[in-house]
């Protein structure tokens, strides 16, 4: 063995061994138990790791934005994918994921178009067959001519494809037709949806995937507007009042409000 002792062999694989335990297991320690944090109450960049950087990769990846797999450890394509997300918004590219990314990632709607990047053995074909859109929308949306050639890592807009609502949406006969015509509408969509509907009038009801768990997200701000709308309507709050934003009031989150300084008002 070149003059190596077995004896010594063992000794360097048990060494190789023990050095490995130690550095794999808090990698699996982080990626099955990451530490709680509210989405938008910390600056992320490379190294970061919890359940907020979790959300950014998750957010990131339903637009567009390729993050790899959602693991909550921020690593390269992380970084790769905050990168894209920054020059698309036009936004300074240093990979510091802070108030201004948290804020723009308010913004983002499925209006917005896909930031795709090419791969290999991609065509303009499978690219728009993939998301649903069609290879001049694609061409269309880039500036490309019909005979332009992709290459690896080109980065391209793919649009969303348009909404087809149907046409009885709007003149539905009875609830069960209404409940069918909104089940056709969504399908159109990637994602899953949770519809619940009331006729004010009658009281009638009926729900799609009403009974699974969704993350409620800005969702709650709809109760607590009727809330509020209600109180103004009783006259027991002025709309036109400023109310002015304490060190109190302040909450983890992605609010565009949470950069102002405190003591500023507000409508």
């Amino acid at each position: 063995m070149g003059g190596i002792k077995l004896k010594n062999i063992k000794k360097i694989l048990s060494w190789i061994l023990i050095i490995a335990i130690v550095v794999l297991i808090p990698i699996f320690s982080y990626a099955r138990n990451l530490p709680k944090f509210t989405f938008g109450s910390r600056l992320l960049y490379s190294g970061t790791y919890g359940t907020d950087v979790e959300e950014l990769q998750a957010m990131l990846n339903k637009a567009g934005f390729d993050t790899g797999t959602v693991d909550g450890i921020f690593g390269k394509m992380t970084l790769n994918g905050v990168l894209d997300f920054q020059r698309s918004k036009n936004l300074v590219p240093d990979g510091i994921v802070g108030p201004k990314i948290y804020a723009a990632l308010e913004t983002v709607s499925w209006a917005d178009p896909i930031v795709y990047s090419v791969k290999p053995g991609d065509n303009l074909y499978f690219i728009a067959k993939r998301h649903g859109t069609n290879v001049q929308n694609i061409i269309d949306a880039n500036g490309l001519n019909d005979g332009d050639s992709l290459y690896v890592g080109q980065k391209i807009l793919i649009p969303h494809p348009p909404v087809e609502v149907p046409q009885q949406l709007n003149n539905a006969t009875n609830y069960q037709e209404l409940k069918n015509n909104i089940q056709a509408l969504i399908s159109q969509y990637p994602g899953k949806y949770g519809v619940y509907f009331i006729d004010l009038n009658t009281g009638q009801t009926f729900e799609i995937n009403g009974y699974d768990s969704f993350i409620a997200a800005s969702t709650y701000k709809v109760p607590l507007n009727f809330y509020l709308y209600t109180l103004i309507t009783d006259g027991k709050i002025d709309p036109n009042m400023k109310v002015q934003y304490t060190q109190a009031d302040y909450e983890g989150g992605a609010g565009s409000i949470q950069a102002d300084p405190v003591g500023s008002y507000y409508t």
